[in-house]
């Protein structure tokens, strides 16, 4: 999870360092790591872990997003949270995709940031680029990378996570059956196939299953339902 990220590798061996200083260094490390969750999460306690005279992971990130020049931005970085990441293109793929029928659509949380224009979206991820919440692979690469302790960060203290989550997944089961998907056209809409959707989906079910969130709550009846049976066996 620090991977990438100096200052949360820093920290850690901070909180390492402060919490644990009676054990042996192997001790100490193991127990740290029993900390964490099966999901690969770092404990949360490492957020607010402040050395002396220096800044916690929480505090830089809140001081990033008070740097943003626009309140879509943020917003915009809390629905990214919740998409699938270990694809390169999924999530500029699942932002950009067309869908003009969603201005039948209010009734979505998100809608102001679903049904913005490309221009808009695009002057959003640059914001979030200029104040390093999204780091691209290379110069050349204009596909943003979002760190695993940012997206978990924002998972765990998101206020709106269930209608998130609803959002996206009413997105991605509407994208799908809609008439015509498969023909898109076009560099970014070829590559949204319905595998790619289908795993955002799963991934939205794991989330509420990790989130202890029961499906009622999607209120999308049974087009959700069969991922909750997998997930939860």
């Amino acid at each position: 999870m620090a991977a990438g990220h100096p200052l949360v590798a820093s920290r850690i061996a901070s909180y390492i360092a402060t919490n644990f200083t009676e054990q042996h260094v192997s001790r100490a490390i193991e127990k740290f790591v029993s900390l964490s969750s099966k999901y690969h999460k770092i404990p949360l306690p490492v957020f607010k872990h402040k050395p002396t005279f220096q800044l916690s992971i929480e505090e830089t990130f809140v001081i990033s997003k008070n740097r943003l020049a626009f309140e879509e931005s943020w917003i915009l970085l809390q629905l990214i949270a919740f998409l699938v990441q270990d694809h390169p293109d999924f999530i500029r793929l699942f932002l950009f995709h067309e869908r003009p029928w969603i201005n039948g659509h209010p009734e979505l949380t998100f809608y102001r940031i679903w049904s913005a224009t490309a221009d808009e979206k695009q002057s959003w991820l640059s914001d979030l680029r200029r104040v390093s919440f999204g780091t691209a692979r290379s110069p050349s690469d204009n596909r943003l990378h979002f760190h695993p302790v940012l997206i978990q960060y924002i998972q765990e203290h998101v206020q709106d996570r269930v209608n998130i989550i609803r959002d996206i997944m009413f997105l991605a089961i509407e994208t799908k059956e809609r008439p015509g998907f498969s023909s898109f056209a076009g560099t970014l809409e070829q590559h949204l196939t319905s595998n790619l959707l289908s795993d955002q989906e799963l991934h939205c079910a794991r989330l509420y299953k990790a989130y202890n969130i029961s499906s009622e709550k999607l209120a999308l009846g049974p087009r959700s339902d069969s991922w909750f049976q997998e997930v939860h066996g």
